[in-house]
């Protein structure tokens, strides 16, 4: 039995199973590993009980375990903290973002959220599961100051009582109006109101969106506390924002951030006219084949960096990205842009276009370079991207065939239906030409016709199949005594119009016959089916020594081969 469990803190650890009415054995560490444990000369016949001790840490049990199991044990930390948070005025502050960080240990990450703004404290206040050690709390709310609370020397089993009080911030009201490089107003563009990073802040600091990684500390970021938009005439008020200094971000565009930093007191109510540009707009059309619907297909305009996202709604609120769905006619319009280099991202999932990506969405993106201001045209040619529809009726002998798989191929593609229902199979595949290949579900025999079919892009196309069949029997004897090779596996073989060899198994009835059905004109390649004989992979090379039939020249008579026997 084994067992696994990690954690940083664990300084002394005692693992121990038992079974009833037997004494407790204990663990034995497993040489080269970090945290695996090993316990030996178990009864195969009992079931167990697993425990885990660890000071600074809950008792972790698991029961009904059995010898050859492997059981893995998370460790929490049996200490807690009982949180009040209160005003200024000493009233509770009824929702509040709480972190914290652990401090002295070299792992990450060493912080993490306990609760979030829209969470509901725990009723008594106590959060739980902390390690020993020094700790330091951040709370965040809105209208007020954030706040750091140190808690020191945390130990084993301890509830401490901490009281964290949130001082009201003075208030104040930022207005304004957002305008582009000529003057004239921009509405519903992005105003975003940040307050300063708790350390260093600066304006190289980064702005928060939601996330750090595992080695940054979040207190360097600046941290969103308000947001609006922009109206008709390009005005925008903040009418909620704190005292002290602040961080005006505004976003009409991909590359078009403007950021504007001021310091508040209370009742201030300062005028921005915040310039931006000079900026491009992309404009175009989506070149599709006609009739194709253009339903769900929508374009995207973003930096590169952000051309990962795959629909509208992905992108992040504050991401520098635009985007358009387009229009009925197929012509879209983004923007703004920022003039320089951008990469434009197409983005399409409608039924019909060819999808080359496991999440059934394509994205085709391009370098492009906004040169001058205005609009700027771009067009997507996707004539070539859409599938179309082949329905094939197949006739086998002048009657309709069911069962018959119908596959379509050419060098990039392929497509692969049944027929039924009359003979008749409908294919999805992407516009181009093709060979057809008629195979019975028997796999008796496979024809590629010489004649080739197209796929309309986005259309339907319509063919006809007639399939005339020689119905013979073939008869193999032994070579060494010339009798009937009755029950005989055989292998038969054709090649295709491409030279490929194409393989059935047969197998003989009690008089060294076997029923097949081919077109006329195919010649048969015979051969006892002896695996261990015979390459996996055969090649036209390898076959001109086997025995032959003209499946023409057989006529209603049995054709006859001669066949060496098996084990020679």
């Amino acid at each position: 039995m084994r067992n696994n469990f990690s954690s940083p803190l664990v300084d002394e650890i005692a693992i121990t199973v038992r079974a009833a009415g037997r004494e407790p054995v204990a663990s034995t560490k497993i040489p080269g590993s970090a945290n695996s444990y090993s316990f030996d000369d178990l009864d195969p016949a009992l079931t167990y009980s697993v425990r885990v001790e660890a000071p600074g840490f809950r008792t972790w049990t698991r029961d009904g375990v059995t010898p050859g199991s492997r059981v893995g044990a998370s460790l929490v930390g049996n200490g807690s903290i009982r949180l009040s948070v209160i005003d200024g005025a000493g009233a509770p502050v009824p929702s509040y973002r709480l972190s914290a960080r652990i401090h002295g240990v070299s792992f990450t990450p060493n912080s993490s959220t306990l609760l979030e703004a829209d969470q509901a404290p725990p009723p008594d206040g106590v959060f739980q599961g902390f390690v020993p050690g020094d700790y330091t709390l951040l709370l965040e709310t809105r209208g007020r100051d954030p706040l750091e609370v140190a808690v020191s020397g945390l130990v084993p089993g301890e509830t401490r009582d901490v009281v964290a009080r949130l001082q009201d911030a003075g208030r104040a009201r930022i207005e304004g109006v957002v305008r582009a490089g000529d003057g004239a107003p921009l509405a519903d563009t992005a105003v975003i109101l940040y307050r300063p990073a708790l350390l260093d802040d600066s304006p190289e600091s980064p702005f928060f969106k939601g996330w750090v990684w595992s080695d940054e500390d979040e207190r360097r970021f600046r941290k969103e506390v308000g947001r609006t938009t922009t109206g008709p005439e390009g005005r925008f008020v903040l009418s909620d924002a704190a005292t002290g200094h602040a961080i005006v971000r505004v976003l009409p565009g991909p590359g078009l951030e403007v950021v504007r930093e001021l310091d508040l007191l209370p009742g201030d109510a300062p005028w921005l006219d915040v310039l931006c540009g000079p900026f491009s707009y992309v404009v175009g059309e989506l070149l599709v084949p006609p009739g194709v619907s253009l339903e769900g297909l929508e374009v995207l305009v973003g930096v590169s960096e952000h051309t990962q996202h795959k629909s509208i709604e992905l992108w992040e609120p504050d991401v520098e990205a635009a985007g358009s769905r387009v229009r009925p006619d197929g012509s879209f319009r983004v923007g703004p842009l920022a003039i320089g280099e951008t990469c434009i991202a197409l983005v399409y999932s409608a039924t019909g276009v060819e999808r080359d990506r496991g999440d059934g969405l394509i994205l085709r993106d391009i370098d492009f370079s906004v040169d001058r201001p205005g609009d700027v045209g771009l067009d997507f040619d996707l004539r070539a991207d859409f599938w179309g529809n082949l329905e094939v009726a197949l006739q086998v002998d002048g009657a309709p065939a069911d069962g018959y798989t119908i596959t379509l191929a050419n060098d990039v593609h392929w497509a692969q239906g049944t027929t039924s229902g009359g003979g008749a199979s409908r294919l999805v595949a992407a516009g181009g030409d093709y060979r057809v290949r008629v195979q019975p579900r028997d796999r008796r025999f496979e024809v590629v016709l010489e004649n080739a079919v197209t796929v309309p892009p986005g259309g339907v196309g319509r063919t006809r199949v007639d399939l005339a069949l020689e119905r013979h029997e073939l008869r193999a004897r032994c070579e060494e005594d010339d009798t009937a090779a009755s029950n005989a596996k055989l292998l038969v073989m054709t090649t295709d119009r491409d030279g490929r060899v194409l393989q059935s198994r047969v197998t003989t009835d009690d008089a060294g016959g076997v029923q097949l059905a081919y077109p006329a004109g195919t010649v048969l390649w015979i051969t006892p089916d002896a695996q261990e004989r015979w390459p996996r992979f055969w090649t036209r090379e390898l076959i001109d020594d086997l025995p032959a039939v003209e499946w023409t020249d057989v006529g209603p008579v049995p054709a006859v081969v001669e066949l060496c026997p098996q084990g020679d």
